[in-house]
């Protein structure tokens, strides 16, 4: 039986020195071998103002007093797996087998390890602590929809929620103090989480659904199957369910997915979008993932660093998609305007002349960026198309597609139209198909409120992001 490693949560400081008071002397001390004439010269300050007097090593860790390179940083556990500065693609659960320290060196805001940077006693103790209980970080509502609408799970009230100790280790949340009957059944506070249990370990809640296509005969624990275990469970673990959480950084390898884990996921800006709208004053800095920062260590053509290294309240919403684009959590769509591609409209762009050949390493490399298998007979497959495929909108007749792709997708807008399917304007005149100002007299279905300028986080900010330390499901 794995380790399941418990949390209770509560806003009591976490002891430590109270950063907020220290000199601006100790501040020097502690960045001095960093940003020396031969390192990370003109690096800003992650925190806009003054008053905040952090020095490198009181968020990042390693050792400030030298300017080797191998002295002052921390070392990798797997050391193959960061072969960049830049986030690894597709690292998935690395995290939680990496050396904490190494972690908190190239992201101190991971929730592994926020305790000891944002959540110390004199910086964001109570936040932290209740973004370990919060949506965003256990999802319990998609994996209870998940398992209890496939038959998976009898109960209705979720029961199983995704969190990590410092050593990688699933961990069960608690509501402190447990909710009353009332409070659940009303307000939905649940008492408790636990960690997804391993899939082979599971029987089927429906067996009729183990004869489906395409399940594996991996244990001899399925009832009255012989050698069958939960597709749903087995499912859920198999694929990108956990992808959209905060334990994890962002899959780093297409535009719309690059960003980190844990605080930064939302708080340090990433280039996914060149859409005004959906991007602001980020916008103009592309969408691959590329950064601004002066420093002279960080490659400029190196997609997978944030744009510059500064904390933001000001998030736009093409931060909030590179979760926000899944299954369950996907009404970021339906506020940007977009929809799902249906792989025919406007198709003739969108594939080859000729049918691809591609070989099984091919297919396996395209797959792991974008498990929808149709991207194997497509344009979109290659990372550059996708790149720039709003390129193809001054030729497309039928739409329009969006500047992000999240897990390799391509999106469409979505345009007024009358029950027939005629497009109408903004005063429901219909418009010609081969009118060739269609898009321009066409009404975008965007939300009024991203219209003005508003973006996710003018409405859902504090408690809707953070939570208020109670579970829900």
């Amino acid at each position: 039986m794995r380790a399941i490693a418990f949390i209770v949560l509560s806003t009591a400081a976490v002891h430590g020195q109270d950063l907020l008071t220290q000199s601006r002397e100790e501040e020097v001390r502690k960045s001095e071998g960093c940003v020396s004439a031969r390192c990370h010269v003109g690096t800003e300050a992650m925190h806009a103002s003054p008053a905040v007097r952090l020095g490198c090593t009181d968020c990042h860790g390693g050792n400030a007093g030298t300017t080797d390179k191998a002295a002052g940083h921390v070392a990798p556990r797997y050391r193959r797996e960061w072969p960049l500065s830049a986030n690894p693609q597709r690292s998935y659960t690395l995290l939680n087998r990496e050396d904490p320290a190494y972690i908190r060196f190239v992201n101190p805001g991971d929730l592994r390890v926020a305790e000891q940077t944002c959540g110390t006693a004199a910086c964001h103790s109570p936040i932290v602590a209740r973004v370990q209980n919060s949506l965003m970080t256990h999802g319990a509502y998609l994996w209870g929809a998940v398992l209890y609408n496939n038959g998976g799970f009898p109960g209705k009230n979720a029961h199983f929620g995704e969190s990590y100790d410092a050593q990688g280790r699933p961990r069960k949340l608690l509501t402190l103090p447990p909710p009353s009957d009332e409070e659940t059944k009303f307000k939905g506070v649940l008492p408790q989480l636990w960690p997804l249990p391993e899939f082979q370990f599971t029987q089927p809640g429906n067996t009729l659904r183990v004869f489906e296509r395409g399940d594996n005969r991996l244990s001899l624990r399925g009832f009255g199957t012989g050698t069958r275990t939960d597709p749903v469970f087995q499912g859920m673990q198999r694929t990108r369910l956990f992808d959209p959480m905060l334990s994890f950084l962002g899959t780093n390898d297409q535009p719309g997915d690059y960003r980190s884990s844990g605080c930064t996921a939302c708080h340090v800006v990433y280039a996914n979008d060149r859409d005004r709208f959906h991007s602001a004053q980020y916008a103009a800095m592309g969408n691959d993932g590329r950064t601004r920062n002066p420093d002279p260590t960080i490659p400029k053509n190196e997609p997978g660093h944030p744009i510059a290294h500064r904390f933001t309240r000001s998030i736009p919403s093409s931060q909030c998609v590179t979760c926000h684009n899944h299954p369950g959590t996907s009404y970021a769509f339906q506020y940007l305007g977009y929809m799902w591609w249906d792989n025919e409209t406007d198709g003739e762009h969108m594939y080859p002349a000729h049918a691809k050949k591609m070989t099984p390493d091919e297919e396996a490399a395209s797959l792991a960026r974008n498990p929808e298998a149709s991207s194997l007979k497509g344009l979109w497959s290659d990372p550059e198309f996708l790149k720039n495929l709003t390129s193809l909108n001054p030729k497309l007749k039928q739409t329009q597609f969006a500047d992000f792709h999240g897990r390799g997708w391509v999106n469409r807008a979505v345009f007024k139209h009358d029950r027939k399917g005629t497009w109408l304007d903004a005063e429901d005149r219909p418009i010609a198909f081969d009118d060739p100002e269609r898009f321009r007299k066409a009404v975008h279905l965007k939300d009024i409120h991203l219209e003005k300028g508003m973006h996710c986080i003018d409405c859902h900010f504090e408690q809707d992001a953070h939570g208020n330390g109670k579970l829900y499901g």
